[in-house]
């Protein structure tokens, strides 16, 4: 069996809450659609409920191995469990951050100080 993300989307309602310990209420949904025999199509979301309203979208395809079946409840908690942790690396990646600058020299933010910084 192989699992393919496609495309991940998240709807965020209101900022992060600040200095807070998220709770999260989730309700989740699967749909599944058959294209053959060996693929199938999804939509998972994830939707929490209460203070933060936040809703995330993964789509992909699953491709079963000949001998496989398909198994609705085992395939949906794999999927929910991968979007689950998806959603938390989001919340984590988009939170926001303030940076202030106070008395810096212009130059150290010159053009060649990011081309050094973006370096592999």
């Amino acid at each position: 069996m192989e699992i393919h993300i496609e495309k991940v989307g998240l709807i965020r309602l209101n900022p992060n809450p600040k200095n807070k310990q998220l709770t999260l209420n989730l309700d989740w949904s699967v749909d599944y659609e058959n294209t053959d025999q060996k693929v199938l199509n999804y939509d998972c979301i994830l939707k929490n409920y209460g203070s933060f309203d936040i809703k995330l979208k993964v789509e992909g395809r699953i491709i079963l191995e000949e001998y496989e079946k398909f198994q609705k409840e085992l395939f949906s908690q794999i999927l929910v469990k991968k979007s689950s942790d998806i959603l938390m690396e989001m919340i984590n990646l988009t939170r926001q951050n303030v940076y202030e600058i106070k008395n810096e020299n212009e130059t150290t933010f010159s053009k060649a100080f990011f081309e050094n910084q973006l370096i592999n």
